[in-house]
């Protein structure tokens, strides 16, 4: 075992979680006999663990057996023995006294009953409270997404299971804000929770970049159940409070007015998250880094409860000067350099687009994507194979257009060729803002530098290209995978010349070819052959794809020889044209000939790369889903007609909501701007739904709620009909994108209603009513995120995902009805 053990993270992870645990029980939450049943109990569980693995070494060592994964076990025997220590010290202070005074008498049992709640605060100090809720979790939500985005190298898996387990812990506290506090004073919890919510992202977010690479090895790839576990653990402090407050301003905001509150009170809280998601997307993206927006996030909501609340305002100015000191020292950069051990941060720059890191290490620049590598200054390998690869097919290359990669190496192979015009295109304009100075080093007037999404760039060109190479990032998102598809090629082949080439490489394994990257490869070659007529891959650094209806050539050396162009790599000293041609044919002889073409709406291409990855940790994809499906039906088949309402509601409005997401990355590009927008849209609905909510009676609530089921059904048909119709790619994007507004609109609307029925419908005190409702919109809507971003879309497809979210919402509201409608007739029989 040469690697080190993980003694500082486990340490402060226990501490961190030991003093939340600890502030729960104070606060009356939990009770101070449950709060130490459970450190006992994993006290018990890690000395069993460590205790029985040694045991399990021991007799491996004394009787020579051979044990499989001995490193491993050995490993998880230090580890859980590491926890054990902590734990045992913890369990040690509890009882220190009782060491020092082993003959002290018996002390008073402590205090079984809790001081009556007071309630202290204003109506408009609760609605407040409400709407700083909102905000501070939006900001906080498309935050730390991203984070967990760009840390975990992840995709719309990663995003999915973060985004659940957001959710599902939200839910769980507000379940917690069912128990009655051991405080005197609502004031007493609202201020300090909401400074707490406030601080607690930026700790997050540090935690997510400090513990990356102590956690998991440097550079290894992070599981299903790394992500689930990793996201869970550090969502845990941040979502317990903010469902417990949402459950406790409900309450106490129905106590004080005598009636129920929590459809409205969920409004004021939507009103927040409308304002978090657009200061979010308009505001805070361009002026600081996501590290600085949560710091940003702290003075804002601390001024707010400074201007609002008379008592105890030392409070929230402690906060404000924390944090406002905080900003002055850079601490994006230097947060972000956890990731990138043994490398210089030069720049760390968050975009609408995405992170984006620049490192030195000597003489080399690394430039990195979401912590993706983009491209090393000093590659000049595959700089050199995918300019001369592609540019040695044509007889006479003029006009070139470079999508993204490395620009002083590739533009400078490309001059070698004398074109007329080389167009340098780069999708993130704050990137080319940082390759300023590296792009202002080539003066050539024949080189003209473009920014913009290269799908709509392309839509709109009058330009015909003889060679167009992209070095775009593999189809292992939807966002990328849009340049890969069917559709993609036959629309790039009408941008392409007589003989033109397209060319675009993947990353390859040296000589094995798996059956998930041989079904990827297929799949690809099936796409381009839709459009173009001869295709061959040439094997190198990547897996080099040239496709064109003119001949190809594997005779790269040879043609760089005849042409006279001077190289480090690509000549005969060190390619042999005939093992290039060798390996060729045989990546193309095991491609599946029956294999499916990769579409916009059937992404097949990112399915396989999602597979690819998968195949990495064999067994965990299947067990999760078996999990998620019976925690699913068990949640469901407990519940009441009002949570059953709205797990299927929360289920089916997170669904299209990402649905609406992906619809809009497919065909109009990057959606990391438009998603706070989405989300603030969503959000506006909400609040009106939920505040229209407030005008059916109890007795019309079950009626109406079945209707809305319905309506959420006809709205997945409306989604199908007018955002996925053929041909929609050619109207006008800022139509679109009013329809995908007005639709998110609808969409919150039918759910913030359906949220206030629900809440007519639940029994119990005005806390359990805020907790159960609260709890089963999230627990459907974390279901609805795993289920679209996991299963739907990447083994049906959007429109198959859309179709099932609107048969779910069928089938349950004809369920609920004729059941409503079979007891009414049984009673009049009676």
């Amino acid at each position: 075992m040469n690697t080190a053990y993980p003694l500082l993270p486990l340490t402060v992870l226990l501490i961190a979680f030991y003093a939340f645990s600890s502030v729960l029980s104070r606060l009356g939450i939990v009770s101070r006999a449950n709060h130490r049943k459970f450190w006992n109990v994993l006290l018990l569980l890690t000395f069993l663990t460590a205790g029985l693995l040694g045991l399990l070494l021991v007799v491996k060592i004394n009787y020579k057996l051979e044990i499989p994964f001995y490193d491993q076990l050995l490993k998880y025997h230090v580890e859980f023995g590491i926890a054990m220590a902590l734990i045992g010290f913890i369990h040690f202070l509890w009882h220190l006294n009782y060491y020092l005074q082993l003959f002290r008498a018996t002390q008073k049992p402590e205090p079984t009953t809790k001081p009556e709640l007071i309630n202290d605060t204003r109506p408009a100090f609760l609605k407040t409270s409400a709407f700083l809720l909102g905000s501070a979790s939006m900001i906080a939500q498309v935050v730390l997404l991203r984070e967990f985005l760009t840390v975990f190298n992840g995709n719309e898996l990663a995003i999915g299971i973060a985004l659940a387990n957001w959710m599902v812990l939200t839910g769980l506290g507000a379940w917690l804000g069912l128990f009655r506090l051991n405080v005197k004073k609502t004031s007493e919890v609202i201020v300090p929770g909401l400074l707490l919510l406030s601080a607690l992202p930026f700790v997050t977010a540090f935690l997510v970049n400090f513990l990356k690479n102590i956690v998991f090895p440097i550079g290894a790839m992070i599981g299903v159940f790394q992500m689930l576990f990793s996201s869970f653990l550090l969502l845990l402090p941040f979502c317990l409070v903010s469902g417990f407050l949402f459950t406790f301003l409900a309450n106490c905001s129905s106590e004080s007015s005598k009636q129920n509150q929590t459809g409205p009170m969920y409004g004021f809280e939507s009103l927040g998250s409308v304002a978090g998601g657009l200061l979010s997307g308009a505001v805070f993206i361009f002026l600081f880094s996501s590290i600085e927006s949560l710091l940003a996030l702290v003075v804002l909501n601390g001024g707010a409860l400074l201007l609002v609340q008379k008592k105890a305002r030392w409070m929230p100015s402690i906060v404000i000067v924390l944090a406002f000191t905080a900003l002055f020292f850079s601490p994006g950069k230097r947060i972000r350099s956890f990731v990138y051990p043994n490398q210089q941060v030069t720049v760390s720059k968050d975009s609408p687009f995405g992170n984006i890191v620049v490192t030195q290490r000597e003489n080399q620049v690394s430039v990195y994507h979401n912590n993706t590598l983009l491209f090393d200054s000093e590659n000049f390998m595959l700089n050199e194979e995918t300019v001369h690869f592609a540019m040695l097919q044509h007889p006479d290359p003029k006009k070139i257009l470079l999508v993204s990669g490395d620009p002083m190496g590739e533009l400078t192979e490309l001059q070698k060729y004398s074109p007329e015009t080389i167009h340098y295109l780069e999708e993130n304009r704050w990137m080319l803002h940082l390759l300023n100075n590296s792009l202002e080093k080539i003066s050539d007037p024949r080189i003209k530098i473009f920014s913009g999404d290269p799908l709509r760039y392309l839509r709109s060109t009058n330009e015909k290209y003889d060679v167009i190479i992209l070095n775009l990032p593999p189809p292992a998102t939807l966002q990328s995978n849009r340049f890969y598809t069917e559709e993609f090629f036959r629309m790039t082949k009408t941008k392409l010349g007589a003989g033109g080439i397209l060319s675009f490489g993947l990353p390859a394994s040296a000589n094995y070819q798996g059956s998930e990257a041989v079904q990827l490869n297929s799949a690809l070659v099936a796409s381009l052959k839709t459009a173009f007529r001869n295709v061959i891959i040439l094997p190198g650094e990547k897996n080099h794809f040239l496709a064109s209806e003119a001949e190809l050539t594997y005779n790269i050396a040879k043609a760089i020889e005849n042409r006279g162009i001077e190289t480090l790599y690509v000549n005969p000293f060190y390619i042999d044209d005939m093992l290039l041609k060798n390996r060729g044919k045989i990546l193309l002889s095991n491609l599946d000939p029956a294999a499916e073409t990769n579409q916009n709406l059937k992404p097949l291409a990112y399915r396989q790369q999602l597979a690819y990855w998968l195949s990495y940790f064999p067994g965990q994809y299947e067990l999760m889903s078996a999990v998620l499906v019976v925690f699913a039906l068990f949640l469901f088949f407990r519940g009441s007609l009002a949570s059953k309402a709205m797990i299927v509601t929360g289920f089916s409005a997170s669904g299209l909501e990402i649905l609406l997401l992906f619809g809009l990355q497919l065909f109009f590009g990057t959606i990391y701007l438009l998603t706070s927008f989405v989300f603030a849209g969503f959000m506006a609905g909400l609040a009106a739904g939920a505040f229209f909510g407030k005008r059916f009676s109890p007795a019309s609530a079950k009626k109406q709620i079945l209707h809305n089921q319905l309506l959420m059904a006809g709205f997945s048909i409306l989604l199908l009909l007018l955002l996925f119709i053929s041909g929609q790619s050619k109207i006008a994007p800022v139509l679109i994108y009013t329809l995908c507004f007005l639709l998110i609109l609808l969409l919150g609307g039918l759910t913030g209603l359906q949220f206030t029925l629900a809440s007519l419908l639940q029994k119990g005190s005005y806390s359990e009513i805020s907790g159960k409702t609260y709890s089963s919109d999230l627990i459907g809507s974390a279901l609805g995120a795993l289920a679209v971003s996991l299963f739907f879309v990447p083994r049906w497809g959007i429109l198959p995902a859309t179709a099932t979210i609107g048969a779910i919402n069928l089938v349950f509201g004809f369920l609920v009805t004729f059941k409503e409608k079979y007891t009414s007739w049984q009673k009049a029989v009676k």
